[in-house]
């Protein structure tokens, strides 16, 4: 083999190993942007679901409030737990624990629906009219008015 035929065959061995690369780069790259977007998806998915369990246990101790006379202050017994109260507003809707312990109400009360001591990641603002629930990009609100649960960008 002549010296030119073998620097021929360097170059080509060199260009098939950059055609190689590129073309694993642009697989990894595709896979990594795959899993961007799902990771953002289940990170949705996750606070709505969020959404969807504190909005089920709000409207369940509303439920119970009704069915005990609409009294200021309702306490929940569950198998193998103490007895959790809940100070309630006129219109039936959780505003803070009862016994107030320490941290905010709305701290408390998050920590008891969602059965949760872990808020660490979470900041969460006492409104007027009801609790905010921020973890990142993402927001509940929780309306002491009329209960409800809202979504915010």
């Amino acid at each position: 083999m002549s010296q030119q035929e073998e620097a021929n065959h360097q170059t080509l061995g060199l260009l098939r190993f950059c055609v190689y690369l590129a073309v694993v780069l642009l697989i990894i790259g595709a896979l990594l942007s795959h899993f961007a977007v799902f990771s953002s998806r289940t990170r949705d998915a996750g606070w709505q679901e969020s959404a969807r369990q504190l909005n089920e246990r709000v409207q369940w101790l509303h439920g119970e409030w009704l069915m005990a006379n609409r009294p200021a202050h309702l306490f929940i017994s569950r198998p193998g737990q103490t007895a959790q109260g809940f100070s309630m507003n006129r219109h039936g809707w959780p505003v803070s624990p009862w016994p107030t312990g320490s941290g905010s109400g709305c701290q408390q009360l998050w920590q008891l629906l969602m059965e949760t001591a872990d808020t660490a990641a979470m900041v969460i603002e006492t409104r007027a009219d009801g609790c905010l629930f921020r973890r990142g990009t993402y927001a509940l609100y929780y309306s002491w008015q009329n209960g409800g649960i809202s979504l915010e960008p």
